[in-house]
């Protein structure tokens, strides 16, 4: 996506400031700064410090294209849903025994 994106002049969707140089939009700092990925506790954490961040949000997007291995795509989607989002969940109920 990223050399796409380069390729029509779109970069800019995945600068963190818009004064930032196209020579600092690199793939590592797009995984650094712009994914949410991890162990399914790192993940958890990741999203909410960015709930931190910004506020509460209604909604979560998952977006994830592990289609080269079928199986790895639906085990990290089973994770999200069995072990992150209960953790996401009883963060924004206030319920901080079921978080841990």
């Amino acid at each position: 996506m990223l050399t796409k994106l380069k390729r029509s002049g779109r970069i800019e969707l995945f600068k963190t400031r818009r004064d930032q140089p196209d020579d600092e939009v690199t793939l590592e700092s797009i995984c650094d700064k712009l994914i949410i990925h991890g162990t399914p506790d790192s993940v958890a954490d990741q999203l909410l410090a960015f709930q931190e961040e910004t506020g509460p949000f209604g909604t979560l997007l998952y977006a994830g294209k592990d289609w080269k291995d079928r199986e790895l795509g639906r085990q990290s989607m089973v994770l999200m849903a069995e072990q992150v989002m209960p953790r996401i969940n009883a963060s924004a109920s206030g319920d901080s025994k079921a978080a841990e």
